[in-house]
């Protein structure tokens, strides 16, 4: 056996040690760990924020990125309120339900509330429409046709199923007319359920199309499904504006051969689109949520190429709209550095 080293040795040990690490930062500071949180693994949004992390990790200086599947909206919302991970997808209308403590909230409003308090925008991110799939042999061909149908309203955590269920009220129906079902739209939950006829209609919601409702729509005729009249849509916007605020719900026509040949639509499908906002906690550190912001818009066409052509919806000019509730110091100090924000 070899000699044990003396006190000396270790005493010098330490000080070349300790030198090393006031010398190298990187040794001497661990990144931050961030958990980013997205809709379901196979959705557009996951793929655009996998697409972003994989950018702080190659990038950023202090920040890491751990892109996870949280549920959507309202799960985003209650673990950002209370702090168990550090990034996410909201939306101005989610958050109002918070404040408000409406739908998802209404057995604890007061933990709702706090949980709004606690949320700041990092950069608002154009998103798209809110699209409900039938095959075409159902016969559904707007809302007003649920009666008695099981219907996909995406999962429950999600703000769509709320915005649904209002918009079928307008055609005139009661949840107890038709049969909601909490199946993912973008994991391929809601496409399979009608393929294999257990659902008759489903939610999802993408800027343009959603890869599992396009394979549906390679092997099945489809048909996309809005609300029965121009009047009807107009009526449900216009309540909606007159109680949660202008704008944060919007009307979008989607076209018909959006899904290709086996789509059986002949004229626009009047819907509905909302848009989400990255956010994060109020007390997340501020340079950490200036890096996760800057590595983005710093990025943006490497961005593009990882994430796809709808991501091209999210540019720096953008980022920054009224959205309801404050921006995050981090996230504003790289919008001033570039101008966006005074």
């Amino acid at each position: 056996m070899g000699r044990m080293p003396n006190m000396a040795t270790f005493i010098c040990l330490f000080f070349i040690l300790l030198g090393i690490c006031f010398a190298d930062p990187v040794f001497a500071q661990q990144k931050l760990n961030a958990q980013y949180c997205a809709y379901s693994v196979g959705s557009t949004q996951y793929i655009w924020t996998a697409a972003h992390a994989n950018l702080i990790n190659k990038y950023a200086s202090g920040l890491q990125a751990t892109p996870t599947f949280c549920g959507a909206e309202t799960a985003v919302v209650k673990m950002l309120g209370q702090g168990k991970i550090d990034f996410g997808e909201v939306n101005s209308l989610e958050m109002e339900f918070a404040k408000r403590g409406e739908w998802g909230y209404s057995k604890d409003p007061q933990a709702g509330k706090k949980y709004a308090e606690n949320i700041r925008a990092v950069f608002y991110q154009p998103y798209g429409s809110m699209q409900m799939i039938t095959l075409a042999e159902s016969g559904i061909k707007s809302y007003k046709d649920f009666k008695g149908k099981k219907v996909s309203l995406g999962s429950a955590a999600h703000t769509a199923h709320p915005i649904l269920k209002m918009a079928f009220e307008i055609e005139g129906l009661a949840e107890k007319d038709y049969s909601p079902i909490y199946f993912s739209g973008g994991s391929g939950q809601g496409p399979d359920g009608c393929a294999d006829r257990s659902l008759d209609a489903y939610y999802t919601n993408n800027p343009s199309t959603q890869p599992s409702s396009m394979d549906l729509a390679t092997l099945h005729k489809i048909r996309l499904i809005g609300f029965s009249t121009p009047q009807k849509s107009k009526e449900f916007f216009d309540k909606m504006d007159l109680k949660y605020g202008k704008g944060l719900l919007l009307p979008i026509s989607l076209q018909p051969g959006l899904y290709g040949s086996n789509q059986v639509n002949q004229e626009p499908v009047g819907c509905i689109a909302f848009n989400l906002v990255i956010a994060t906690r109020a007390d997340m550190q501020e340079e950490a949520v200036y890096e996760f912001t800057k590595v983005l818009f710093d990025n943006l066409k490497e961005f593009y190429e990882a994430a796809g052509k709808d991501s091209e919806l999210i540019t720096l000019e953008g980022a920054v709209k009224d959205v309801g509730f404050p921006y995050h110091p981090g996230a504003l100090k790289y919008y001033r550095e570039k101008g966006v924000v005074k």
